[in-house]
């Protein structure tokens, strides 16, 4: 009820404005309209109301007296309303017709004026005035759509007096143009829009954090915009700054994406400054997309290419070496107890094993060494075969050494012996102990690094040639007795 009512008292009070306007005007025949389809529907809205009341009324309900009477009188009220509507009509439509048409022909002849020059004003002061920056032209197109918004409304009140009082309506071409060019524009503009909040955004992300494929799937999907707005466009200044700022992004992201990879060191950076004549911080904090986008990056596209694939190779030569350097790292060597000296005795068989090994190792760091892209690795990767080398040496001269050791503790073990080469059997009593020292201490560290590279204890090849120097004296001491005894007992002769 309260509804009803208040539009009913809405629509009076707009019937009873004095209409003075074409907009006024306009508005009121558009309310009439609205009366008379509201004629044919008012039956669906009182009659509930009515229905209902009278419901409470036959449960005797005390209702308020002036809702009841306002029930009572909405039909009346309702025809009153009808009846002033026709009157306004009347008014309208016949008695005040001829100074309406005189108005609506003045302001046509206005509206095509103001259409003119407001068509002048969107070719000399528009977004398509050629060499004005996206931004500008962004921002004039919001001014001149606005403008346009409002004399459409103007076109459209002109057009509908015009129909109401059967005048044939006046074409604006100018306005119909500079609309379909807005239409068009707000296709290209709007698109430029989002690719320049993109732009700022990608510009502005820090190098660490940026995520370059979400980046190039969000770059050719633009791409694919700009490719599919329709021709008309494709002559502008715009469109072809578009396409060319699309292009470069998605020249620019292969570099990007292999700078990018975890291969790229910081000298690999001073090389790129190098190449591209620039500078750029590399800290993590700082370091942002502006930095590379910068620099023309694709200028140098080749040199660019070849520093991430020296990148590439030098980190394949790094994992190398460090998986060779691993190896030798954690190896141990393996002992053999002998007699009741405990496990001092190299297991001969293990060793040679090492040695194969340790040639495959010294191969292929001599084959690294040879690879244009060792430099950065170059002082540790000879560094490593240097190392490797003195092992090599090393183990083959702890196997001869413990070959010639073992044979002489066969013969001066023997007490005869002993007293036969009183001098010889110090010597290598003395040897001996050295012998077994340097075995106990190799036992308790076994890692062959540690056991075979002098590191600040000089060089282990040179502890080792000592002990065969001072066994090889007792050994030719030893040959010279057994060669005397031999010419003493011939028949011993075969006596080795």
């Amino acid at each position: 009820l309260d509804g009803a009512v208040l539009y009913r008292s809405n629509v009076r009070n707009r019937l009873e404005l004095d209409v003075i306007t074409l907009d006024q005007l306009n508005s009121a025949l558009h309310l009439l309209e609205e009366l008379r389809d509201m004629e044919n529907k008012i039956d669906g809205i009182y009659l509930p109301i009515e229905t209902m009341y009278a419901k409470l009324r036959e449960f005797e309900l005390r209702l308020p007296r002036n809702e009841v009477e306002e029930v009572d009188q909405l039909r009346d009220k309702w025809q009153e309303l009808m009846e002033l509507a026709e009157e306004v009509r009347h008014k309208l439509l016949i008695e005040k017709r001829g100074t309406f048409e005189q108005e609506l022909d003045k302001q046509v002849k206005s509206f095509n004026v103001e259409v003119l020059r407001f068509r002048n004003d969107f070719d000399g002061q528009g977004p398509m005035v050629p060499g004005i920056p996206p931004a500008e032209a962004v921002s004039r197109l919001d001014f001149f759509q606005q403008s346009y918004v409002l004399f459409d409304l103007k076109r459209k009140t002109l057009d509908s007096v015009s129909k109401l009082f059967g005048i044939i309506c006046k074409p604006f071409t100018e306005l119909d143009k500079t609309g379909e060019e807005l239409h068009l524009l707000n296709q290209l503009y709007g698109l430029f829009q989002k690719f320049i909040r993109f732009d700022t955004r990608f510009r502005d992300t820090l190098w660490a954090d940026v995520d370059l494929e979400s980046a190039s799937v969000e770059v050719e999907g633009y791409w694919d915009e700009c490719l599919a707005l329709p021709s008309k466009l494709k002559d502008k200044d715009a469109y072809n700054d578009l396409k060319t700022s699309l292009q470069t992004y998605l020249e620019v992201f292969p570099l990007l994406k292999a700078l990018n990879s975890k291969e790229i060191r910081n000298r690999h950076w001073s090389r790129v400054m190098f190449v591209t004549h620039s500078q750029f911080p590399l800290e993590a904090n700082v370091f942002k997309l502006h930095h590379l986008l910068d620099i023309g990056l694709i200028k140098d596209k080749a040199e660019i290419e070849e520093i991430c694939h020296g990148a590439a190779r030098e980190l394949e030569l790094e994992i190398k070496m460090k998986v060779t350097e691993e190896e030798w790292t954690e190896q141990v060597l393996a002992f053999e107890h002998y007699k009741k000296r405990g496990p001092m005795y190299l297991d001969k068989a293990f060793t040679e094993r090492l040695l194969e090994q340790l040639e495959d190792s010294q191969a292929l760091l001599a084959n690294m060494l040879t690879s244009k892209y060792i430099a950065p690795l170059r002082t540790e990767t000879a560094s490593l075969a240097v190392k490797l080398k003195e092992v090599a040496e090393v183990l083959e001269l702890w196997l001869e050494v413990q070959d010639l050791w073992q044979y002489l503790e066969a013969v001066f073990s023997n007490s005869q012996a002993a007293r036969e080469l009183p001098q010889e059997a110090k010597r290598f009593a003395r040897v001996d102990k050295t012998w077994m020292k340097l075995m106990k201490k190799a036992f308790d560290t076994r890692n062959v690094l540690q056991c075979c590279h002098g590191g600040g204890e000089g060089s282990k090849v040179l502890h080792y040639k000592i002990i065969y120097d001072e066994l090889e004296i007792c050994f030719k001491s030893l040959m010279v007795y057994l060669d005397n005894k031999r010419r003493a007992f011939p028949r011993f002769y075969f006596v080795s």
